[in-house]
């Protein structure tokens, strides 16, 4: 399949404050199971938004508690819900 570039973001929202740790950092995992690598390391205290290329389908965009549901299609990106 080929990766489609888009770009992924949080919407503004994030973590109240910063948290030590793997869970005080942004992640994306496809629906599979599989996470995707970042290029960067992305405090989740900060908004998250970064440009990827990825293959077609659902994946969960997290940090800390909050969840978010990001459907990738060719015709462009949607977060569908925000998960707490």
């Amino acid at each position: 399949m080929t990766p489609i570039s888009t770009t992924i973001t949080s919407g503004g929202h994030c973590l109240v404050k910063p948290i030590r740790g793997p869970r005080g950092s942004w992640w994306l995992r496809h629906a599979s199971g599989t996470f995707h690598a970042l290029r960067r390391r992305c405090p989740g205290h900060l908004p998250f938004s970064e440009q990827v290329r990825l293959p077609e389908g659902q994946y969960l965009l997290g940090v800390g508690e909050l969840r978010f549901v990001v459907d990738v299609t060719p015709v462009g990106t949607s977060t569908r819900s925000i998960l707490k």
